[in-house]
């Protein structure tokens, strides 16, 4: 399986601290395709930073194809929405709990 790091920033720093309505809307959207796509197997890990204006998220896919991969990263309905950029990035898990040897 291949792996992408997704690096997810807000295309509106105020959006950590005071969202819109489609900001908020676009962000739950956002998080219901994470829990589909973890029930799948398609998300290893999600989650993101406490840093106000300077918060990012992550998001590790895998995905057969590289190229699904990458699909996956740039199908997120914040980023469709344009409220969140993202970035993707060859990535390979070395460790993690409940992975065994």
């Amino acid at each position: 399986m291949n792996e992408i790091l997704c690096l997810l920033h807000p295309t509106r720093p105020e959006m950590v601290d005071a969202p819109t309505d489609a900001e908020t809307a676009a962000v739950r959207a956002h998080f219901q395709h994470l829990q589909a796509h973890l029930a799948r197997g398609t998300v290893r890990v999600a989650g993101r930073t406490d840093g106000g204006r300077d918060t990012f998220g992550i998001v590790v896919y895998r995905a057969a194809p590289h190229a699904e991969a990458v699909a996956l990263a740039h199908d997120d309905p914040a980023v469709r929405a344009g409220v969140m950029t993202a970035q993707t990035f060859p990535f390979r898990t070395a460790l993690i709990e409940g992975d065994t040897p």
